[in-house]
């Protein structure tokens, strides 16, 4: 109902106050070092290109500005958010994150995404960054060229992805009523 709609609503917008300081923690080796551990543990579960936002959120842009997200709400309770067209979903929720994840993988093969962004086996990731990506990130992040430059291709666009996502205002966002 309305109040379970507006709590919700509120969690949203309360997490995504937080993004800016997580945004923060991407202009720091490690940090971003540690970012890349959590992503290969999720790749271990996940054939998609999930990015860590911080310790309790999962993200993925899809096209046109669009994203999906997993965000732990409790210890016990992930919920799974897509953005469409510029209005949030409820998708569905586990009580873990690997379960969270499969709702979330599930989603996203039911919707076709499956290119050669959204996945994390593509060749392509595992390529030299170009230089105008370590460019990108630097201007994000302000990381230093020469430790961006030594990430393999599929980091660099997964730091880039980070850093926009946090930036992302909530104000843009409209939550449809369930």
């Amino acid at each position: 109902g309305f109040l379970h709609d507006k709590a919700r609503r509120n969690r949203v917008e309360k997490g995504w106050r937080e993004r800016l300081n997580l945004y923060e923690g991407l202009r720091s080796v490690e940090a971003v070092t540690r970012t890349f551990d959590i992503i290969e543990r999720v790749s271990r579960v996940s054939q998609y290109a999930w990015i860590p936002l911080g310790m309790n959120s999962y993200y993925m842009g899809l096209a046109d500005g669009d994203f999906i997200e997993v965000v732990a709400e409790t210890d016990n309770y992930f919920e799974v958010r897509a953005v469409e067209d510029r209005e949030l979903k409820f998708i569905g929720s586990g009580p873990s994150w690997k379960e969270a994840i499969a709702v979330a993988d599930g989603w996203l093969r039911r919707h076709g995404v499956n290119d050669c962004f959204s996945r994390r086996d593509q060749g392509w990731r595992e390529k030299e960054a170009k230089e105008a990506q370590v460019y990108l990130a630097h201007k994000l992040t302000g990381l230093p060229k020469g430790f961006l430059s030594s990430l393999k291709r599929g980091q660099v666009s997964d730091l880039i992805t980070s850093a926009r996502a946090l930036l992302l205002p909530v104000e843009s966002i409209k939550l449809v009523q369930s």
